[in-house]
């Protein structure tokens, strides 16, 4: 019995003394600090589709930031945001606005867009909380 006890215990030793070779317990030295996020409210938006002037979208549209440092750029220079955003949604045709990715395929693209127009890579995401077309 005594020699079961001990062997439970040598090898309950020689497992945690693994697990902190191998890295598997973290020191709070060593995590890594959870990046913030700020989020951006674009606005709402109402344009005409591509090719078909009697199709109107409205939309309305807030933005994943990763910098306080761009949300500031984007209060001095939110007008550009807006033109980008106008000018991906104004390239939708009645096709691409049925589709059923839509808003996801559009938040990209225009997440790409707005990162190359403010030449970053701090804009993390583009959320829809209105997406309607008539």
């Amino acid at each position: 019995m005594k020699k079961l006890i001990t062997w439970l215990l040598l090898t309950a030793v020689l497992l945690a003394g693994m697990g902190t070779l191998t890295g598997c317990q973290k020191n709070d030295e060593e995590e890594e600090p959870e990046e913030e996020i700020h989020v951006y409210d674009a606005g709402e938006f109402t344009t005409n589709v591509q090719g078909d002037n009697s199709i109107v979208l409205r939309s309305a549209l807030k933005i994943d930031v990763a910098k306080e440092s761009l949300m500031t750029k984007l209060e001095e220079r939110g007008y550009v945001a807006q033109n980008v955003i106008v000018y991906q949604l104004r390239q939708l045709t009645e096709e691409t606005v049925k589709k059923q990715d839509i808003q996801i395929t559009l938040g990209a693209s225009i997440c790409g867009a707005l990162n190359e127009a403010f030449e970053t890579e701090d804009f993390k995401g583009v959320y829809f909380s209105q997406f309607v077309y008539s």
